[in-house]
């Protein structure tokens, strides 16, 4: 009798552990199917938020406030890091900022400093592309000490072509200081072909780099574009 006993004990907790993890099973599966369910509707939001977001991008785009276009897919790039959309559209409207508002300018040779006459912008892109040949000279009278070259015309190659931005002081609102005197603009190297990003809103002036400009001959043609405007 006892053993019967023992043994229906057995046979019922065997039933009982069969059950709770058979509980547990469907519970798991429950909690499974929940996951899924919520992991897809984060897939769908973030592909709702991704279209809707290039679309914005687009219709800005075509507004030609390329300032917002970018600002929104910057933002879709910090959600999603390898969305190609969004950078391809990136790439393009970067491509056209560069491409627009585009003037040429003759650079004398003989010249010092010459202001083109266009007003550049703290952060924003100016493409320089130039073409033609000038004619570099350096003839000076020296003793038998030579002639040092002055460290600051060392930075680039003599006779290339360099520009420097002039800054203009903005207007001071009403109620508020008037901003410290900009630093000594520096010049930077142009050559052939560049991309420059300006430090500061100013003048653009260009010129070849000589120490005395004046024995040179010839000029180069450069074409601007970008964030340019006339004064």
């Amino acid at each position: 009798m006892t053993s019967k006993r023992t043994i229906l004990g057995v046979v019922t907790a065997s039933i009982a552990a069969a059950v709770l993890l058979a509980s547990f099973a469907v519970g798991w599966a429950q909690v499974s199917r929940r996951a899924q369910d919520l992991s897809r509707q984060e897939k769908q939001l973030l592909e709702q938020f991704v279209n809707g977001a290039l679309r914005l991008a687009i219709q800005y785009e075509a507004q030609g406030n390329y300032d917002r276009a970018k600002q929104i897919l910057h933002t879709v790039l910090k959600v999603t890091p390898q969305e190609k959309r969004a950078q391809q559209l990136l790439e393009r409207i970067e491509e056209q900022e560069l491409s627009q508002n585009r003037v040429t300018i003759r650079v004398l040779a003989n010249k010092d400093w010459q202001n083109t006459g266009l007003v550049v912008f703290a952060g924003r892109p100016v493409s320089f592309e130039a073409q033609g040949q000038w004619i570099f000279r350096m003839s000076r009278s020296v003793g038998p000490e030579g002639m040092q070259i002055p460290e600051e015309w060392r930075k680039f190659p003599l006779g290339s072509l360099i520009g420097i931005v002039q800054p203009i002081a903005g207007p001071t609102a009403p109620g508020k200081k008037r901003e410290k005197k900009p630093a000594t603009p520096k010049p930077f190297l142009i050559g052939a072909k560049r991309v420059h990003v300006p430090d500061v809103t100013g003048i653009l002036f260009l010129r070849m780099h000589d120490t005395e400009p004046s024995d040179n001959a010839g000029q180069v043609v450069v074409t601007i574009s970008g964030y340019v405007r006339r004064q």
